[in-house]
């Protein structure tokens, strides 16, 4: 299977290196075009997949799945620019699967700027899937049953495959998304408050990150709620209630569904420019 890329930066890099990770080095051939090319060799050359360097046009050509990983704000035109392609491919009965991650740029866009009724579908991963551990939610259109099966396929080994509606994808993106960034800020203030109790600094850091990722995956494993589990460690008269105590009066729940919030919002404003 030939995945074309459009734009290698830090997402679509990310994807091309999971990907490129994830299945042995004979069953993808990866075609990467990027404004800056020392950017596409770069990601070249981190590939044990057969790869080459190629143009926009080139790619759009040979690919099976064509990755756009273009800032939002550039999708337009890259795609009016290849609508000839687009148009000869379809003529020739094996028109390309677009898969695109750019937040905000509905399918329809997408239609409307290839110019043709090709399948789409609209991603929304997170960088997580760097470390095999990532999110891809997406919805689609006009893509075949076969065509979707191999597309999950391709992401079942790094991420947590999950369908969802296009205004899904929004609230995903801010959740899991954004989320990775929230959560650093979070581990990142649980290592410099144990640093100010005392612990050396590399040994805060370590510590809150072993404890966020421990944490994670034994309410992942448990099947127990989050609330749930907090409750277990809270034992009364010990000395995590009494932490707690402080989040709950800081009214933790309210902060983080205002920092969604705000992360919707703009989603929703560059949804309409």
């Amino acid at each position: 299977m030939k995945l074309g890329f459009l734009g290698t930066g830090h997402m679509g890099g990310t994807i091309v290196r999971a990907l490129d990770r994830s299945f042995p080095p004979d069953v993808h051939e990866y075609l990467l075009s990027n404004p800056t090319v020392s950017k596409a060799e770069a990601v070249a050359r981190t590939l044990k997949s057969p790869v080459q360097v190629v143009s926009n046009e080139e790619a759009a050509k040979a690919a099976d799945y064509l990755f756009l990983g273009m800032k939002p704000g550039q999708i337009g035109e890259a795609l009016q620019a290849l609508r000839p392609v687009f148009e000869a491919r379809v003529l020739e009965g094996r028109p390309p699967v677009l898969v695109s991650m750019a937040a905000a740029v509905e399918i329809e866009t997408i239609l409307d700027a290839a110019g043709h009724e090709l399948p789409v579908i609209r991603i929304m991963p997170n960088t997580p899937i760097a470390c095999n551990e990532g999110v891809v939610a997406y919805d689609l259109k006009n893509v075949s049953a076969e065509a979707e099966a191999a597309f999950t396929a391709l992401f079942e080994k790094c991420a947590l495959v999950l369908k969802t509606t296009e205004q899904g994808l929004d609230a995903v993106g801010t959740l899991s998304g954004s989320g990775p960034a929230f959560v650093y800020l979070f581990a990142d203030a649980l290592a410099k408050a144990g640093e100010a109790l005392g612990l050396p600094a590399s040994d805060a850091l370590q510590l809150s990150l072993r404890t966020v990722k421990g944490a994670a995956t034994l309410a992942e494993e448990s099947g127990k709620d989050p609330e749930t589990l907090a409750n277990e460690v809270a034992t009364p008269g010990g000395t995590t209630i009494e932490g707690v105590k402080v989040l709950k009066d800081a009214n933790l729940d309210e902060l983080i569904r205002s920092t969604l919030d705000a992360s919707y919002r703009r989603t929703q404003e560059l949804k309409s420019k």
